[in-house]
């Protein structure tokens, strides 16, 4: 699991790489981040759309000040995890000592993961929205 963690910090921040080479190890935590929330999101719509019972419940107001809140600790572990624990570079030799074929699955998974935590979340909003 932490392996996958990793990877997808790899890959959040090969993202920004080039578009912001002093910047790219922040803005990737900052994506980091968004996929999490987006995930947390995607559930609480489940939950939410699903459930009369949540609906009646305290927690159905307060859902996303939670997924906020939960965004800024998710920052707060990562920043400790990549930015005092390890760094970048231990993530990025981590990743590279891997053998090719397990480094491209893992980089696949994480862009799989990406893009689907983005593409579920926004679509299921835009379908609930509509309905």
């Amino acid at each position: 699991m932490i392996l996958f963690l990793d990877t997808l910090y790899f890959a959040c921040c090969n993202f920004y790489r080039k578009k912001e080479p002093n910047m790219f190890k922040a803005s990737g935590l900052i994506l980091m981040a968004l996929v999490f929330m987006c995930n947390s999101l995607f559930v609480l719509f489940l939950i939410q759309e699903n459930s009369l019972t949540f609906k009646n419940n305290e927690l159905y107001d307060m859902r996303y000040y939670t997924v906020s809140g939960m965004m800024l600790l998710l920052i707060g572990l990562f920043y400790f995890r990549y930015f005092r624990f390890i760094g970048y570079d231990i993530v990025y030799s981590k990743i590279n000592s891997l053998g090719i074929t397990r480094k491209n699955t893992l980089y696949l998974f994480a862009i799989i993961y990406i893009i689907a935590s983005f593409i579920s979340c926004i679509g299921y909003a835009i379908w609930i929205g509509s309905n």
